[in-house]
């Protein structure tokens, strides 16, 4: 939970300036990039081979309208 706080923050720092933020296991294995020049976007790759590539990221509320 705390990475993911982290993560948040980070990202929300960088919304701003729209870049690509990189997040990489400790041996390198699994790489999430997340893109928020456009649109928020993630991709995850494995072992050099994309699993997810820029999918969308959107939030959704309860009793309240999705962020995408």
């Amino acid at each position: 939970m705390k990475y993911l706080i982290l993560l948040l923050f980070i990202l929300c720092g960088s919304i701003i300036n729209g870049q690509v933020i990189s997040v990489k296991s400790p041996d390198n294995n699994i790489v999430i990039n997340i893109n928020t020049s456009e649109k928020l976007c993630y991709s995850i790759t494995f072992n050099n081979r994309t699993i997810a590539g820029n999918s969308r990221l959107g939030f959704e509320f309860k009793d309240e309208e999705p962020m995408e």
